[in-house]
């Protein structure tokens, strides 16, 4: 993929400063490229390999609810919904002299003790909240579309 910069002194200005300030519609596609990504988490049971098993006591504690056996992390689809979709995850846009970040996660209860795991309760990790190698270059190809949109504005 190949991606050009016309930084003639006029025009050099205006498009840095929207690459320093995308447009908000900008920042919300990219947002949902990454969100999908998460949502292959679930889809895929891991992030870079298969997430540990459920232990015997949960798959008897998800039968007893009415649940069924897998998939892993997916009861009421609530904690997924926290990772996956933008109306109900945590989204804050960071801009700085140096440039901007986005951060996307969730603000579900239990989040911390999903992806990080708590060994005193005997629960290991299971991360969504990451991107795999394919995730990631879809990243990559919306930020080279992105640049190019750039370009071409007025």
């Amino acid at each position: 993929m190949r991606v050009k910069f016309n930084l003639t002194k006029p025009n050099m200005f205006p498009w840095l400063k929207v690459l320093h300030r995308p447009p908000r519609s900008e920042l919300n596609s990219l947002e949902l490229t990454v969100r999908h990504g998460f949502a292959n988490n679930f889809v895929n049971q891991g992030l870079n390999g298969a997430w540990p098993s459920l232990a015997p006591a949960t798959l008897r504690d998800r039968s007893r609810l009415g649940f069924a056996p897998g998939p892993i992390l997916i009861r009421t689809g609530r904690y997924r919904n926290s990772i996956t979709t933008k109306s109900r995850g945590y989204t804050k846009y960071l801009r700085r002299k140096s440039g901007w970040t986005l951060e996307i996660g969730s603000r579900h209860k239990h989040v911390q003790p999903l992806e990080l795991g708590a060994p005193s309760r005997n629960l290991p990790a299971r991360p969504a909240i990451g991107l795999e190698s394919r995730d990631l270059k879809r990243v990559d190809a919306w930020f080279y579309a992105f640049l190019n949109r750039m370009e071409k504005r007025p």
